[in-house]
């Protein structure tokens, strides 16, 4: 059989088993472990790209700035949503903003198109030259529109469903003339997107009396069947078997939650997490550690906000010393039951019962001449017990953890 021929069928076989969030895997477990070295980073080369029928025509833009990625239990693979155009390499395209939906394969080292956006994906502008706007297609086959995602994309492994919140687009709603016409939408939307039937679909958006596109979180809690969604001024859940939305909180007049909730201080602008095991929601790094002009800042520097969705209450942890300003990482690591955390002077794992931080041993990764700290994307391969680093989707490394590395100097 082809080499892509059973790629296809592997998929297909993984798609028609129950899509449960499964710990790791024995076998994929030692195909990782043969491939990449224990406690020791691996930067891989310039992934593979699949462009399948009928898009074949196109290439990839990767133009993943502002995003995140998410790795999927039961098909075994990270997606993305960078760029795709029709022009021809060397030609610059208008789009600063990502439309398209990749899976990224790391023991293939391949990005391959999963889905093509139904937009003409444009820079931030209204002018109709340069603006994104609908095609012919999105009429009968409707896609989000393009934008940076942040955090605000989830997989929820139980209904074997991608799913997507906010985001930016300056550029939308605007006057271009097929914006109504082939139904333009906005960032204030909510989508999922199957799997199986490559399609996605508009669901009704949280009742929010304040809107916020920048820095919104969404993430799913394995086995809840529900889906937090975190903005700075509000709290949502979105159960899944019903198709509804339950606003736990909506400060729309005054502070932002992170003034007027003192537990909630420091999620916005940061990185978040889920930790199953104990049906908690992570979040590091947030504006909370921002000295203010009228004082210090309103959290220590390198606590770990917790949404306990058992309580759906808002604690912290946090214990010891790390050094640094937070680079993008922090991901449950699930076979050690740690919290990794990067930062720019290395990377820590934390106890998720005593918050206590201990540094790595190994040396840490930065992509070559990597300076920025917002393009970085982290995500953990629960199948092989892999943390797997992107930079905009054209760059990748992975690094597996093993039991050694909890022998980390305090």
């Amino acid at each position: 059989m082809p080499d892509h021929a059973a790629r296809y069928l592997s998929i297909l076989l993984c798609m028609a088993l129950p899509a449960v969030h499964a710990a790791t895997d024995s076998g994929l477990l030692a195909e990782a472990a043969a491939k990449f070295p224990a406690n020791q980073w691996v930067g891989l080369p310039p992934p593979s790209v699949v462009i399948p029928k009928p898009w074949e025509g196109g290439r990839i833009v990767h133009i993943n700035s502002f995003g995140s990625d998410v790795f999927c239990p039961g098909i075994n693979k990270i997606l993305t949503i960078t760029g795709y155009t029709t022009l021809p390499a060397g030609k610059a395209v208008p789009n600063n903003y990502s439309d398209s939906l990749y899976s990224f394969d790391c023991m293939r080292n391949e990005l391959e198109l999963i889905k093509r956006s139904n937009w003409r994906a444009g820079a931030r502008s209204t002018d109709p030259n340069q603006c994104s706007y609908p095609l012919d297609e999105n009429k009968t086959d409707p896609t989000p529109c393009p934008r940076h995602t942040y955090n605000g994309i989830c997989y929820d492994a139980a209904s074997g469903a991608f799913f997507l919140i906010n985001g930016a687009n300056a550029g939308v709603p605007n006057k271009h003339p097929l914006f109504e016409t082939n139904q333009g939408t906005t960032v204030f939307t909510f989508w999922s997107y199957d799997i199986r039937s490559k399609q996605w679909t508009q669901l009704d958006y949280p009742a929010l009396k304040r809107k916020e596109p920048y820095d919104t979180i969404l993430r799913a809690v394995p086995g809840a069947g529900k889906l937090y969604h975190f903005s700075d001024w509000s709290v949502s859940r979105y159960d899944l078997k019903t198709k509804t939305w339950t606003i736990l909180l909506d400060c729309p007049g005054g502070s932002p939650v992170n003034a007027k909730v003192n537990a909630a201080n420091g999620y916005i602008g940061g990185q978040a997490a889920v930790d199953g095991k104990r049906q908690r929601i992570l979040f590091h790094g947030g504006t909370a550690w921002r000295p203010k002009k009228e004082g210090q800042a309103e959290l220590p520097m390198h606590t770990v906000l917790v949404f306990n969705t058992q309580t759906e209450k808002f604690e912290r942890l946090g214990a010891g010393t790390v050094e640094g300003n937070p680079r993008m990482g922090f991901v449950y690591v699930e076979h050690l039951d740690r919290y990794w955390l990067r930062t720019d002077s290395g990377e820590y794992l934390m106890h998720p019962e005593s918050g206590a931080w201990t540094k790595l041993k190994h040396t840490p990764f930065s992509f070559s001449g990597d300076r920025s700290t917002e393009w970085n994307y982290a995500c953990y391969d629960s199948a092989r017990g892999l943390i797997l680093l992107s930079r905009c989707s054209r760059e990748w490394a992975v690094l597996r953890l093993d039991a050694a590395a909890l022998n980390a100097a305090p």
